[in-house]
């Protein structure tokens, strides 16, 4: 390989590293698990082609279900941090206007995704109930029951 190639194909793997790192940490995309009991394979194997083609129907179509499940998810995914690159470019300034709380390193003329997706939770939190008219508010606050506090904890 010419060292150019090596290079760019370096540059490449930190790419999908960094990109795989979002969707872990930021994004939250790997923290569930889609599977089925009919997934399970002995220790040491693989679900192999000639496995999957032995299996009955069913657990084809059980198979099938949770692999759309996971394209799925991973599509959302996908979308999710394009919209928090899409806000970050085009309110960059807002975004560090609103994130108001200490950083490590002082951002850059774009702010990252982890920025975006902060501010966006906080003034979620902070303005949660400007959006009674939308139908996520009504599902949260049906969902929601108040449990009886002990005194302490409400003092603290």
């Amino acid at each position: 390989m010419q060292p150019e190639e090596i290079i760019e194909l370096y540059a490449s793997r930190f790419k999908i590293e960094i990109t795989f790192k979002m969707f872990k940490h930021i994004v939250g995309n790997f923290c569930y698990y889609f599977w089925t009991t009919v997934w399970r394979v002995p220790k040491g194997k693989t679900l192999d082609l000639e496995r999957l083609k032995e299996m009955d129907e069913r657990s084809k179509r059980l198979i099938a279900g949770a692999m759309n499940t996971i394209e799925a998810f991973v599509n959302f995914a996908l979308i999710a941090t394009g919209i928090l690159q899409i806000i970050a470019l085009e309110h960059a300034e807002r975004v560090r206007n609103l994130h108001n709380w200490w950083m490590r390193t002082i951002p850059s003329d774009v702010p990252s995704e982890e920025m975006v997706k902060t501010v966006i939770q906080h003034e979620f939190h902070h303005h949660f109930r400007r959006f009674k008219h939308i139908a996520i508010y009504r599902i949260i606050k049906d969902k929601h029951c108040e449990k009886a506090k002990p005194p302490l904890q409400m003092a603290a």
